[in-house]
Parts: C-alpha cells; sequence; structure tokens
C-alpha cells in the first residue's frame, strides 16, 4: 500500500507518493482551545477500500468520511463547531469545510490553500486536488488539516483509503457492497446473493428480527434479515434474506439489474440441460456451504449457489437448512403466491415452486 501525502506549494498543487414446508413446496442499515468531538454530525458512509466507484452508475456513489470538532476560547465565553467531509473521486481528492462561524483558510501541511475567500457560517466551501496518475484503491492519503478564521483553528489528521474503481464485471448495490458478475448463455447475473439494506432509491428496508407476529406486517412495504439474526457470520457470505413484498417493490436490485422472473430462471434452467441436472452446474464445489454430499456439484457456470437457508412464515419466524438448501425468488407472483427456485444438497436438481408471500429467500439479481 503506497502513502500519498498532500503537499502545497506558491506555484500550484501537487500530489506526489510519500424452509419448514410452508415456505417450500406449496406447488411453496481559556486561550489553548479545548477540542471535543461533536455528536451531531451525519454518519460517515466510508467504508474504506472494501468497496469501489462504480462508473456506470448514475448518479455517481462516492465513499464519504467525516470529522467534526468543537473549538472553545474565551475562558469558555465562544465556540465554534468545524465539521469536514472528504472523499475521492475517480480523478480527485475531495475536500468540504463548513464552521458555525464560518473560516477563511484551509492551511494543509503548513500551507495556506484556500483561494476562494471568506466562507460564511454554516455554508459548505469545497477544496479538490487532482489524483496523481498512479493512484490506486487502498492507497493512504494523508494530510494535517486547520481551518483558520473567526476564533482559533481547528486542527484534524485526514487519513483515508483511497477508494478505487470498480473492475469490469463488478457492480454496487445502495449501501456500496461489491458483486461479480456471470455471464451464462444470453444472460448476465451476479455471481453473490443480494444484501443490501436499503432499496435501490434510497429508501431504507424494514429489518425484522422478531417473531412471526412482526416478520409477516410489514405487508406490502417489505422486509428482510440475516440468517438466525446474526449480520457479523452470514451477510457476507450468504447475503440477506427477503421477503417477497420486498421483491414485489421492484427495486431491490440495483439501477440496470432486477430480479429474475420465473420464466427467466426457467431459460437458465433450460440452458443447463434442464431441471433434473442443472443444479449440478450451478451449485459452489465443496462443502464449506454446502452439506456433504452436495451431489452433483461442478459450478461449471461460475454461479456459485450457496445453501444459504431461509426463514419461516411460522412457527415464530424460524431459520432453516443452512447448508442443506439454497432457495432464491423470482420476481413472478399472482394475488397469493410467489414463484421461487430451490437447490438441494443431495441432488442436482433445480425445483421451481409456489409459496406465501411471507418467507425469507435469498435474492440474485440479474442484469437488464
Amino acid at each position: 500500500m503506497k502513502t500519498l501525502k498532500l503537499f502545497i506549494s506558491t506555484i500550484g498543487v501537487l500530489v506526489s507518493v510519500a424452509i419448514i414446508y410452508s415456505c417450500q413446496k406449496e406447488v411453496m442499515r481559556d486561550q489553548v482551545p479545548e477540542v471535543t468531538t461533536a455528536n451531531n454530525f451525519p454518519k460517515s458512509t466510508y467504508t474504506g477500500c472494501d468497496v469501489c466507484i462504480n462508473l456506470t452508475v448514475i448518479p455517481m456513489q462516492y465513499f464519504e468520511k467525516s470529522d467534526s470538532k468543537t473549538i472553545t476560547w474565551g475562558n469558555g465565553q465562544f465556540s465554534k463547531t468545524v465539521d469536514i467531509i472528504y472523499y475521492n473521486t475517480e480523478t480527485s481528492f475531495v475536500l468540504r469545510v463548513r464552521s458555525t462561524k464560518g473560516w477563511s483558510d484551509l492551511v494543509i501541511n503548513g500551507t495556506s490553500s484556500w483561494t476562494g475567500g471568506l466562507v460564511v457560517p454554516n455554508e459548505w466551501g469545497e477544496y479538490s486536488v487532482p489524483l496523481p496518475d498512479e493512484w490506486a484503491g487502498c492507497d493512504e492519503y494523508n494530510f494535517n488539516l486547520q481551518v483558520t478564521g473567526n476564533g482559533p483553528p481547528a486542527s484534524f489528521d485526514v487519513i483515508y483509503e483511497l477508494v478505487g474503481v470498480c473492475d469490469e464485471g463488478t457492480v454496487l448495490d445502495f449501501d456500496g457492497n461489491v458483486y461479480h458478475t456471470v455471464t451464462i448463455g444470453t444472460q448476465t447475473w451476479m455471481v453473490e446473493n443480494l444484501k443490501t439494506t436499503h432499496y435501490n432509491d434510497g429508501e431504507t428496508i424494514i429489518l425484522i428480527e422478531d417473531d412471526n407476529v412482526l416478520w409477516t406486517s410489514p405487508g406490502d412495504d417489505g422486509a428482510y434479515c440475516w440468517y438466525n439474526n446474526d449480520e457479523s457470520t452470514y451477510k457476507d457470505i450468504y447475503g440477506a434474506l427477503y421477503n417477497c413484498h420486498a421483491v414485489k417493490r421492484g427495486k431491490l436490485c440495483p439501477p440496470g439489474w432486477h430480479v429474475p422472473t420465473i420464466d427467466e430462471w426457467s431459460i437458465l434452467i433450460d440452458y443447463l440441460g434442464g431441471s433434473s441436472i442443472a443444479g449440478g452446474a450451478l451449485k459452489e464445489v465443496g462443502t464449506a456451504h454446502w452439506n456433504s454430499p452436495n451431489t452433483g456439484a461442478t459450478n461449471s457456470t461460475g454461479f456459485t449457489a450457496l445453501a444459504g437457508g431461509y426463514r419461516t412464515n411460522y412457527m415464530e419466524g424460524n431459520f432453516h437448512d443452512l447448508g442443506i438448501q439454497g432457495v432464491w425468488w423470482s420476481s413472478t407472483t399472482d394475488a397469493f403466491w410467489g414463484w421461487f427456485v430451490q437447490m438441494q444438497y443431495d441432488e442436482p436438481i433445480v425445483g421451481v415452486y409456489h409459496t406465501n408471500k411471507y418467507c425469507g429467500f435469498s435474492v440474485r439479481c440479474i442484469k437488464d
């Protein structure tokens, strides 16, 4: 990992390197200033180099980090709060600053750098610096910042891991989770189960961890959960479990992607030789995420289906069959049912079934 430090010169800016049956086959988010951290600054969306900037998404999503300091002076008679937000785009490092009393200069690594004049109280000023040609995701980008004017300066040590641009063949959801893709026949699929906690317009999906009364209560608003209500163990591997009402909203997948219809699932199954053998080409090989014997699994498609289990719609919304079966919603529904596909550890079959809409299943997205 390289460390990039910000240097300012007088001639310009230089940046250098320094399923229980009901959910199965029912045919189925003083003068020396005193410095304290403010608690009212918006939560950062920064997740470091574990994510990437997706150039195909509009509007573009960047990954902010923030800091806030309250400065008091004059024996506590005066105070100001200075907030900063910083992030990188695909070409620049961006710094945004505001102060409750306004500010007049940004001193970066000891050099005055702001030429935009006085910034009034509670208004943001923005300063950007081009990134060097050789920058890469996860490079450290560090500098000392002093925000001056209207009282003692507020000093920040800015420490940031640059977020790289997504490689071709990856896509991001609203939360910044990265998914790989694979083309099978005429279709392009995500290789991982969906794990977003927001619809693609930013609306929060309801998280329900409690019993069946609550799990079946959100109706058309939809809901999600993690297997066994254990996000830290299951999210990254298996993704989330969504009820069919969340699928029906039509905005679970990132822009340009959607939850497949049952006909689109059928196209995949038929391309792989039919329902009696297609599961073998879709299931991950081995027994890390499938119980033994994981019959027929070759993963010849790269689809990498995992046995993520499911959540029932009754018996207190219990969780079942992790390692035994994987179950994925389609977007095909009628007044009563939602259609889904199912694969099991002991056979290469892909089953197509329908069930009530309150079951919690995995979701795979397919490209529009």
